[in-house]
């Protein structure tokens, strides 16, 4: 109760009795908006969140298939390198016995 209506009734109180019957269902609309916002937004939400799985599962995807090109790619020229090192110690070694067999 507020302070005038202890003294009298006033039309604050006297036009809500009148009326809030009315306005109480456009508070429920108006709980209502808000809800199906909220909802709204939850999917809108859950949605880019999604996307942003998927675009991380494709980028890390693409980072695996490059990094194991590179790997590969690594593997092989260190193969070749260590066979061309093979070689050339080969024909040091063999010029070397040629010296000595002199």
């Amino acid at each position: 109760m507020c302070d005038q209506c202890v003294l009298s009734d006033h039309e604050d109180h006297l036009v809500y009795e009148r009326y809030g019957p009315k306005l109480r269902p456009k508070h429920k609309t108006i709980e209502e908006i808000q809800g199906r916002h909220c909802e709204g937004l939850s999917v809108a939400i859950e949605t880019a969140i999604r996307r942003i799985n998927q675009q991380h599962d494709i980028a890390r995807e693409r980072v695996m298939k490059q990094f194991s090109y590179q790997k590969k790619s690594l593997e092989k020229w260190r193969d070749n390198s260590l066979e061309e090192l093979e070689y050339w110690r080969a024909q040091q070694e063999s010029g070397l016995k040629e010296i000595l067999t002199m």
